[in-house]
């Protein structure tokens, strides 16, 4: 039976050694054994509970367990935080957090898991530091939006640009990567039309985007989320260590949408 520490071998071994990481064991001890994995984007209370009942002594995830990146907020005197807090150590659920490691596979494995659910290999032109370029033929930006909306199962997208104009030259970007310093690189150096990011300040690329368009140039942002454009990648993760593990049960826990759309 593989332990706790053996498991977290397997995920660190294809990116480089990171130093000051967020990715740690935040519960659990190294030597304990795991019978049952359960992979998740976000470490909800209600992902925690499934876990607990499906038996999981290892719970691995790609967001903090309490709110900030750096887990450092809103701790004992928050009765949130005191809740979760027990149920993690009374059933005595292991927790890792993977999330530097993981942006720094080659590709990376949350933009390769976006990319698989996509389908989109086959037009993929580079893999940039940031972002990934892709080039089609033959579509709209409404084309690409109705494509978005149906392969993520997503109730709408946010966009800004002309829903009928060409797209020949796509950057795809995971999380919090649409900030101006990705996002016009990618539009001025590698000539994209379309961004797609997950999320990114609302006063950067948005607004980029709008100047452009109004002095002649065929540009346009999709923003798809945070969760929706990163829950793939952790759905990689389950299926990379299917193929190193073969004697530990393995399941990928998605998360329900945070936000409802009226």
């Amino acid at each position: 039976m593989l332990t706790v520490d053996e498991v977290i071998k397997i995920l660190k071994q294809y990116a480089p050694l990171i130093e000051n990481s967020s990715d740690a064991l935040l519960y659990g001890k190294p030597e304990q054994d795991v019978s049952k994995i359960v992979v998740t984007f976000m470490p909800t209370i209600e992902v925690i509970q499934q876990a607990i009942q499906s038996n999981a002594d290892l719970l691995i995830c790609h967001e903090g367990i309490y709110y900030s990146h750096q887990n450092n907020l809103y701790r004992e005197n928050n009765i949130i935080y005191q809740r979760k807090h027990r149920l993690i150590v009374e059933n005595d659920l292991a927790i890792f957090r993977l999330h530097d490691h993981i942006h720094q596979y080659r590709p990376d494995g949350i933009m390769q898991g976006l990319i698989d659910r996509l389908r989109w290999q086959n037009n993929l032109e580079i893999h940039r530091d940031t972002y990934s370029l892709f080039k089609v033929a033959d579509h709209s930006l409404s084309d690409i939006i109705q494509e978005l909306k149906q392969k993520l199962v997503l109730p709408y997208v946010r966009y800004i640009g002309d829903l009928s104009k060409p797209v020949e030259r796509i950057a795809l970007m995971v999380g919090f990567r649409g900030n101006a310093a990705n996002t016009i690189p990618a539009c001025e150096v590698d000539q994209a039309d379309l961004v797609i990011y997950g999320e990114g300040p609302e006063w950067e690329t948005p607004e980029y985007i709008r100047d452009a368009i109004t002095i002649g140039e065929n540009k346009a942002a999709i923003i798809i989320g945070h969760l929706e454009s990163e829950e793939s990648g952790m759905k990689y993760i389950s299926e990379l260590l299917r193929t190193h593990i073969s004697s530990t049960s393995i399941t990928y826990q998605a998360n329900k949408r945070c936000i409802s759309f009226a």
